[in-house]
């Protein structure tokens, strides 16, 4: 019992990891029965390749909450990304390599953007976010002036749409991002700062932890990885407008914290998001399979997010009162 209670305490969120694990487990074998058609490679590796944008965004949504922010200016980030990409690579005839560096360039600086307002003016994260969600939008149509661009060079397009021994392209990417961010925020000194910081951000800065830095750090990396994200999208679409990427920050934080980040910061779970993500992309394949509309989906995305933030705001109460 003692080395048990010495394990728990060791990993003090195995209880919430292994929960989301299981709900996943169940799924995948309910579908299963229900239908011969999941557990066919070719829908695995759909499933794989749909949740592969997700993953990364989620990567960094999680650090940014694990903070105590939010970002749900990521959607519209992402339509003014593409829009800049295909300006410069189709219409103005740039090397699709260029476009690359052009998304990720574009990504991080509209990150800073968001953290400077947070760090600088002290603005929440929510409301700076909201604010540039809509006006990175109106950018994007601004930009792209109505126009759908499309002609991309074959080598970009394989970063949406190849493969590396058998495996996606965009699924090897998000594992790269996947490792990277959990070592990041479980194993470096600079990780764990960042959980401090959502956990009590006076005792952070009083322990003498660069508060401001590490706030902007966390937006630079989310738009970093929007940036990314970006590439995916645009690779596997092969074309770019302005009103790419809607919805995509309710997906993206419905994922984070089923997983079981804390909305409140302190809490982040790397490998929770990468099952939350898997457990979206399985539900959402499964009622295609199922023949349930697209819109009935987003319903039934919504629902989800809603009944697990009211589960984890109930258990979090009968801790306090414990």
């Amino acid at each position: 019992m003692n080395k048990l209670k010495k394990w728990r305490g060791k990993y003090p969120y195995f209880n919430t990891l292994a929960s989301t694990f299981l709900v996943l487990m169940i799924m995948l074998v309910v579908l299963a029965i229900s239908s011969d058609k999941f557990l066919t490679a070719r829908n695995i590796t759909n499933i794989l390749n749909q949740a592969a944008i997700y993953i990364v965004l989620g990567v960094g949504m999680t650090i940014v909450m694990t903070s105590g922010g939010i970002d749900i200016s990521i959607g519209s980030l992402i339509g003014l990304t593409t829009s800049i990409v295909g300006t410069f690579v189709i219409a103005l005839g740039f090397p699709w390599w260029m476009g690359i560096i052009i998304a990720v360039v574009v990504g991080s600086l509209a990150g800073a953007f968001n953290g400077l307002f947070v760090v600088k003016l002290k603005v929440p994260s929510i409301i700076v976010t909201l604010g540039s969600m809509t006006m990175f939008r109106g950018l994007a149509y601004t930009v792209i002036d109505g126009k759908i661009y499309y002609g991309y060079d074959k080598a970009f397009l394989w970063l949406g749409r190849g493969k590396i021994l058998g495996v996606p392209v965009p699924v090897c990417i998000a594992a790269i991002v996947f490792i990277v961010g959990w070592y990041f925020l479980d194993k470096t000194k600079t990780g764990r700062h960042i959980k401090a910081i959502g956990g009590n951000v006076e005792a952070a800065r009083l322990a003498g932890i660069p508060v401001g830095k590490l706030r902007m750090l966390v937006f630079v990396i989310m738009g970093f990885l929007g940036g990314l994200a970006t590439i995916l999208a645009t690779a596997k679409l092969g074309s770019s407008e302005g009103s790419a990427g809607g919805n995509v920050e309710m997906h993206t934080i419905a994922a984070v914290v089923v997983g079981g980040t804390a909305l409140g910061g302190g809490v982040g779970l790397i490998l929770g998001t990468l099952f939350g993500v898997i457990i979206l992309a399985v539900l959402e394949n499964g009622l295609l399979i199922a023949g349930v509309s697209y819109f009935m989906q987003r319903v039934l995305l919504g629902l989800i997010f809603i009944l697990v933030v009211a589960s984890r705001s109930f258990r979090q109460k009968d801790k306090n009162v414990s």
